[in-house]
């Protein structure tokens, strides 16, 4: 119509700022709109890259130079694609949760855009480099991903916040079984902290070289 006004939408640069400081703003804007899901979609991807670059150079700083092209190809690449899939198994099982065990609005698209903004903080692992730290910075980028998650459903359904608290676990709980299960040992099919062994700088690992091995 003449005259009509439109509001802009927020870049997603404000958008991803925002929601990391979990203004439900954030969450609405993408919500019930289909044109994001590419960008939902794409952090994702970035999310999971960043998490595999942050495995590339923690090897190289683990001293694993010959490591560094496996570990490139398999956290980087293939860890990508197999944590794409995965946070879609989450987003999945947890619509399923809400909509058919508690009988609760949710709809997978809706979540998809929504859970994409809020895996952000999973790309915070690109700074798993920082010797002793590892282990923390992948331990701050997961949990942190999963609280952002938990406001994101919270978002896009009228679940009470057990029930979300309920769908948000178990689908976190399928993405970190499986990752942990594609990242063990020196198979690497993991991005960020489920592909790696301990690191020569962690305190972790100087610990168990004090430690008996039975």
């Amino acid at each position: 119509m003449a005259g009509e006004t439109r509001t802009p939408r927020d870049s997603a640069f404000v958008l991803v700022l925002r929601a990391l400081t979990f203004d439900v703003r954030a969450f609405e804007a993408v919500r019930d709109d289909p044109s994001r899901t590419p960008l939902a979609i794409l952090l994702v991807v970035g999310a999971n890259f960043a998490a595999g670059l942050g495995a590339v150079l923690w090897a190289i700083v683990d001293d694993s130079i010959a490591n560094v092209g496996r570990v490139a190809v398999r956290s980087m690449v293939i860890g990508t694609i197999s944590g794409t899939l995965l946070w879609l198994a989450w987003a999945l099982v947890a619509t399923l949760l809400l909509g058919w065990a508690f009988r609760r609005q949710a709809d997978l698209g809706r979540m998809v855009r929504v859970m994409g903004l809020a895996y952000v903080p999973f790309a915070f692992q690109v700074l798993l480099f920082l010797g002793s730290l590892d282990l923390a910075v992948g331990i701050i980028a997961v949990s942190g991903t999963v609280l952002l998650v938990n406001h994101a459903i919270a978002s896009a359904s009228d679940a009470s916040p057990l029930e979300v608290v309920l769908a948000n676990m178990a689908g976190f709980a399928v993405f970190a079984a499986v990752l942990a299960l594609l990242g063990q040992g020196t198979t690497d099919f993991a991005p960020g902290i489920f592909a790696l062994d301990p690191n020569v700088a962690s305190v972790g690992y100087r610990l168990a070289t004090f430690l008996p091995v039975r």
